[in-house]
């Protein structure tokens, strides 16, 4: 949304809503902005996010599941590399 867009839907005009911003960004309670982008729009179908509950985990079954979910399609081995058991499966 532009500063001018943010004026008038607040009632002010340019200018003071600008400082208003500009002191919210310096007193951090605005931290940051960001962008939504559709995925199917850039080629991208379903997001999953997958629990896998295991029952031991050791160095190389650790290994046979990051393996084998690189194998899947759209997979990302920087994603798969991130796969931990919880501490009660240690």
């Amino acid at each position: 949304m532009s500063n001018t867009e943010l004026a008038a839907r607040i009632g002010l005009s340019a200018a003071p809503t600008w400082r208003r911003v500009k002191w919210l960004e310096d007193q951090r309670y605005i931290t940051g902005y960001r962008a939504e982008i559709d995925r199917r729009r850039i080629g991208l179908g379903v997001l999953a996010f997958v629990r896998v509950d295991a029952e031991r985990n050791t160095a190389a079954a650790t290994r046979e599941l990051e393996d084998a979910s690189a194998t899947f399609p759209k997979s990302s081995p920087a994603t798969t590399s991130r796969v931990r058991a919880p501490s009660s499966c240690r």
